[in-house]
């Protein structure tokens, strides 16, 4: 079943370590992200989508 989670079982170990994680202008790459793997649908608001994205990846940062 692992192999066929692929890309999910990275993302799951990469929000377990806590590991760091950096963007630049990756806004679009992030919500595509959250949307196809942890959310079924996008938040309305930005502060609920940090909300979600925060408690998937606590260490996340984001320049835009």
């Amino acid at each position: 079943m692992d192999e066929k989670r692929g890309f999910l079982n990275i993302l799951l170990k990469i929000s377990k370590c806590r590991t760091p994680i950096v963007f630049h202008a990756g806004l679009l790459d992030l919500l595509l992200t959250m949307k196809q793997f942890f959310l079924p649908a996008l938040p309305s608001t930005l502060d609920e989508f940090k909300s979600a994205t925060l408690a998937v990846f606590p260490h996340i940062f984001v320049k835009f």
